[in-house]
């Protein structure tokens, strides 16, 4: 397979991420494209990412569907690829995700009244989460640690978003 399978499962979700956010200013049209936007982007991303797998030789224990770019005329490097051990995490992730948005389809009608902006963003974030996810687990050029708190960014943002983070007024910085 010549097309960059790999790059299109992380990348997708970030444009339908995108799209969300620049957005009209017309309320009930908003949430109802960005339901659709997001499902249809995470369905299209699972179909993508069932050619994964039927590229996949389990005979081969190396990293396989490896893409290696230079960038910045060599100074870094974009190198992509799955094992047996990422594979199954890519697939998990790209199959739960349309579930994820169907199960928050209707969450609408428990945030505050005139609140379409966090309806638009709460998709905008779960597509941001599966394109992170995704890439976390495909990413073959990166060290590991900046990884987790890249991912947990977006969950952070959506519960704070819908009133659900932590009161820290109280902490004391040290």
């Amino acid at each position: 397979m010549n097309w960059p399978l790999l790059t299109v499962v992380t990348f997708l979700p970030l444009v339908g991420a995108l799209s969300l956010v620049f957005t009209g200013q017309d309320e009930a049209a908003t949430a109802r494209r960005a339901r659709y936007t997001a499902l249809w982007t995470t369905l299209i991303t699972f179909l993508v990412s069932l050619l994964i797998p039927a590229n996949f030789t389990l005979a081969d224990p190396g990293f396989q569907l490896v893409e290696n770019h230079a960038w910045l005329g060599g100074l870094a490097t974009y190198k992509l690829g799955v094992d047996g051990i990422s594979m199954p995490l890519v697939m998990l992730t790209t199959f739960l995700m349309p579930i994820c948005i169907l199960a928050s389809w209707k969450v609408d009608k428990r945030v505050t009244p005139n609140s379409w902006r966090l309806k638009m963003n709460r998709f905008a974030l779960i597509l941001a989460v599966l394109a992170l996810s995704a890439g976390a687990a495909i990413a073959q050029d990166h060290s590991g640690h900046g990884a987790a708190p890249a991912i947990d960014l977006p969950a952070v943002c959506l519960k704070d978003a819908a009133g659900m983070a932590p009161d820290m007024s109280g902490m004391q910085m040290p």
